[in-house]
């Protein structure tokens, strides 16, 4: 069996589209499907990081105008002349004229999305938000043919964060004080700093310890090493961390951004503040937040640091809103969304169909 995967990171995209891919990837290969990526080549892609994970990552040309004849021109050599089983693309630049353009390609397709705002001829359809009336969004959007895979159940994450989950006691880090914080691969609202500060104005002679993530794409890291250098000791910089579910795990409250990252805390009971880094992360936020999930601040230009370290400072002091959100969350998302949806892409193509949805 063969997949292709058509996604981007960048700076300015991010590198949530290419990381849930991969992880999906990974578990397709533990049941021998091959996989290849095709990626624009971007300032900030994970076109090398895709190799050092052992799948082809092929290389579509920056300034190429139509993207679809681009994608089919670099993957031809790749692909050959056998029709592969699935292209799954994840890309909110992508719509129903690229799919069908690519259909000459591949038996069946899958739309990973999240925006529900542009129609796609595909053949399943991964939304792993909670989006009141989630199933209507799409019925003019999709062929009718279409399977939807809706809703956290389905969320992409990596094998750790199930097997974090177990080992994950609340109870055992009552006596602490731990923080982790991280809005993403680029970070390119500088929420970062704005939590440096925000961390600045806690009281410092409270116990408390924080853990900053980096992603790899971060181009301030350099800028943040220098102010952590400022901060006490008890503040951490860590840069494109492989052991998230651990930092997770030992911590009390993270605060973060709206996107993937969401279901990785819902997994693991991590009560969350979150700040929206992109649109569509602002009416996800909200509704998890109305429905008690995580805490929601607001976007991140509407929201100072000021505003941050009293948020932060309320939640750390109310260990009863802390277990409440623990619990809402972690009921959500069990961390297994990558195996049922590889379950239903290792049945043929031809017989998904008659694929009951789980």
């Amino acid at each position: 069996m063969r997949v292709l995967v058509r996604a981007d990171a960048s700076v300015e995209i991010g590198t949530g589209h290419v990381i849930r891919c991969v992880t999906l990837a990974e578990e397709l290969a533990r049941h021998q499907v091959e996989v290849a990526f095709a990626c624009r080549h971007l300032p900030g892609h994970l076109l090398d990081w895709i190799q050092q994970k052992g799948f082809a990552a092929i290389a579509i040309p920056e300034t190429h105008a139509d993207d679809a004849d681009a994608t089919i021109a670099a993957t031809e050599n790749w692909i050959g002349h056998q029709i592969i089983d699935w292209l799954i693309v994840d890309h909110y630049g992508l719509n129903m004229h690229w799919e069908r353009k690519l259909r000459q390609k591949c038996q069946k397709i899958m739309v990973i999305d999240d925006l529900a705002n542009r129609p796609h001829d595909c053949d399943l359809l991964l939304d792993q938000n909670v989006l009141e009336e989630q199933s209507k969004l799409y019925q003019a959007l999709l062929p009718s043919h279409c399977k939807q895979l809706l809703g956290p159940k389905y969320a992409l994450l990596r094998p750790e964060f199930h097997q974090a989950r177990a080992e994950r006691n609340v109870d055992s880090h009552a006596d602490s004080r731990k923080i982790l914080a991280f809005f993403g691969g680029s970070d390119p609202t500088g929420e970062c700093f704005k939590a440096l500060e925000a961390f600045k104005l806690l009281p410092t002679d409270y116990l408390w310890e924080v853990d900053l993530v980096a992603g790899g794409s971060n181009p301030q890291f350099e800028a943040l090493q220098r102010i952590i250098q400022e901060l006490p000791q008890q503040v951490r910089l860590h840069r494109q961390v492989s052991d998230m579910a651990h930092l997770m795990r030992q911590a009390n409250i993270s605060i973060g951004a709206g996107g993937t990252t969401t279901w990785e805390r819902f997994c693991l009971g991590l009560p969350s503040l979150v700040i929206a880094v992109a649109d569509n992360q602002v009416e996800i936020s909200r509704n998890l937040a109305k429905n008690g999930y995580l805490l929601y601040l607001g976007q991140s230009s509407k929201v100072s640091a000021s505003q941050l370290s009293q948020a932060l400072w309320q939640l750390l002091n109310d260990a009863t809103q802390q277990q409440r959100l623990s619990e809402q969350s972690m009921a959500l998302v069990d961390g297994l969304g990558v195996k049922r949806v590889t379950e239903i892409l290792c049945v043929s193509p031809a017989a998904l169909s008659d694929v009951p949805i789980p």
